[in-house]
């Protein structure tokens, strides 16, 4: 009976260590609010100019979804030297870490593509005021951006891949050190580069590779399939977290 009431006890306590660290690691993510404030000043001003003076016949948000991966790349890197240090210091289990870190992640990435969403919505108000095609560039899961569904999986699932990829860099040269940290840069590259190229037939392979790697795939495969491996890559970053030192190796 002691036993059970400690294991219940124990559960309770980490539960509760959850949800403030959740939250402290989106509070240290802030300065993501303040990439969105300035992307959307930046289209916004682009925007004007084609009502104002100009025009243009492809979807110009399309090429906001580079700068929104880039930056969830960013936040994933520092993950590990910014926060898990300073919260396993302070009594939070490293497995604790990792879920609370992912939903972090998760709730950053869904944030995220829900303005990416409007962001069209927006887009295609102003091309219609303007009778513009608005044509699109890249392959989508998506035939149209009025599909905001797609277009938000979509961008969720990049965001994610990203995002991950970024937390096994940087968690690789927190756990081994810069020498080998560079090293495994490209290996924990492969998940953000292998889902751009499956969706987007994205150019980290080249548009030759990126297109026949997305060829063939039923749409219900080009969802589960990254979601899948983002799962896997998860899983990876909770491995390596576990074996991790309070502090990063140097070299």
């Amino acid at each position: 009976m002691t036993a059970v009431i400690s294991d219940r006890g124990h559960r309770v306590r980490r539960l509760r260590g959850l949800w403030p660290t959740y939250q402290g690691i989106l509070l240290g993510n802030l300065w993501y609010l303040g990439f969105w404030a300035v992307l959307i000043v930046v289209y916004t001003g682009i925007a004007l100019g084609i009502w104002l003076w100009g025009s243009t016949d492809i979807s110009l948000w399309e090429t906001s979804t580079n700068s929104t991966k880039g930056t969830m790349a960013a936040v994933g890197v520092m993950l590990a030297p910014a926060f898990l240090p300073i919260l396993v210091a302070a009594g939070l289990t490293r497995r604790s870490f990792v879920a609370a870190a992912s939903a972090a992640l998760a709730t950053l990435a869904a944030g995220s593509s829900l303005l990416v969403a409007l962001g069209f919505v927006v887009e295609r108000w102003i091309y219609a005021a303007n009778e513009i095609p608005g044509t699109l560039q890249n392959e989508h899961l998506y035939d149209d951006t009025s599909q905001l569904h797609l277009v938000f999986v979509e961008s969720l699932l990049l965001q994610l891949a990203y995002a991950v990829s970024g937390a096994l860099i940087g968690l690789c040269f927190y756990r081994f050190g810069a020498f080998r940290g560079i090293l495994l840069i490209l290996p924990c590259s492969v998940l953000a580069a292998s889902t751009e190229a499956l969706i987007t037939g994205g150019t980290w392979f080249g548009p030759e590779v990126g297109a026949a790697l997305g060829a063939g795939w039923p749409s219900w495969a080009l969802i589960v399939v990254p979601a899948a491996a983002i799962a896997v890559g998860l899983l990876i970053v909770r491995a390596l977290a576990i074996g991790a030192a309070v502090r990063p190796r140097k070299t």
